[in-house]
């Protein structure tokens, strides 16, 4: 079962200092970076400013939660090209979770703005149990 939680952040100085680190870590304010988070762990992060995420492929393991924050002043998206998630807009501060439950490639987009693009890299292997979705039958 895939997760999804939508959690309003109205803290400034957040914002500010992710947009600070964000610059300080990849040496730009825009452009292609990759990340590869933690094999450990729990959560990765990816920023979302005025126009785009801090990584466009970003790659962790079965099981993480990948995080989107909005740093930027106008609404923005995360979502899923297979309809996997959708955070709805998320306005200044505001974060968005999902949980990566199987391994795959994920193409993201920001629905309000498509030349956002993003991809989560899920390394790892399918979980022992696998729940599928059942049709009723009438």
């Amino acid at each position: 079962m895939q997760t999804t939680t939508i959690r309003r952040k109205p803290a400034l100085l957040v914002a500010a200092i992710a947009g600070l680190l964000l610059v300080l870590l990849t040496g730009a304010v825009s452009g292609s970076a990759t990340a590869v988070a933690d094999q450990g762990a729990d959560t990765a992060n990816v920023t979302i400013g005025d126009f785009f995420f801090s990584q466009t492929v970003i790659t962790v393991a079965v099981g993480t939660t990948v995080q989107w924050t909005n740093i930027g002043g106008f609404a923005h998206t995360s979502t899923a090209s297979d309809a996997l998630w959708d955070s709805g807009a998320l306005g200044s501060n505001d974060l968005f979770t999902h949980t990566m439950t199987i391994p795959g490639n994920f193409r993201y987009i920001c629905s309000i703005h498509p030349g956002m693009q993003g991809t989560v890299v899920v390394t790892g292997t399918f979980p022992s149990t696998l729940y599928l979705p059942t049709l009723a039958r009438e």
